[in-house]
């Protein structure tokens, strides 16, 4: 079968450096993944709950490809996240309650526009993408508005609009429903079973 995420052994441990440039490196360090084996399916939704310091976070950022693990391997329908991660992150969506990585002067279209292009759609096809989520998602309301001026709930759905502005086949989530009020949270879950567990073939 052809898994939509599979780990094998994932195993990630940090290690701290010297307090000068020229000390080596301590050999202990801080396991944040433990051969870590899983399968998951296309068209699943799957939760991983533990608590801080469990190793969530640390998962997601390796099946994101924002870290490399230390030892072990993952594919993400397929693909090895070590040796193909240019075509890993053409297949993958990632959401997170961190909303550092957007542009406060930018207006939210702006910032779209600004990712969009990053994952190198022409401007007319972004521009198409952006109105098609903006429906979606209930972002023609403040679309135009500065980032800066926008609500936690309002950020959020822009954080999930640009996580799909290139059709990801996986959408990877940390902590998505962070800061938003309880039918935030509510619309933010029906959008994702939308999304991902309609019976229809995706893109």
């Amino acid at each position: 079968m052809n898994w939509a995420i599979e780990t094998l052994e994932l195993t990630k441990i940090f290690k701290p450096p010297g307090i000068f440039p020229w000390q080596s490196r301590s050999e202990d360090g801080v396991t944040a993944l433990d051969r870590v084996s899983l399968q998951i399916p296309p068209g699943e939704i799957f939760g991983i709950m533990g608590p801080n310091g469990a190793g969530k976070t640390t998962l997601i950022k390796v099946l994101s490809t924002l870290i490399l693990p230390t030892s072990g391997q993952a594919f993400i329908h397929g693909y090895n996240l070590l040796t193909q991660p240019e075509r890993v992150k053409s297949l993958v969506g990632l959401v997170s309650g961190d909303d550092r990585s957007f542009y406060w002067r930018l207006s939210c279209r702006e910032n779209l526009l600004f990712f969009a292009a990053l994952y190198n759609l022409p401007p007319s096809q972004a521009r198409s993408r952006i109105e098609e989520l903006s429906c979606l998602l209930d972002l023609e309301d403040f679309l135009d508005r500065r980032y800066a001026q926008c609500s936690s709930g309002m950020k959020q759905r822009l954080a999930l609009a640009r996580s799909l502005i290139h059709r990801p086949r996986v959408l990877l989530m940390d902590e998505p429903t962070k800061s938003l009020d309880p039918g935030a949270a509510e619309n933010l879950r029906h959008y994702i079973c939308l999304l991902y567990t309609s019976p229809s073939p995706r893109d």
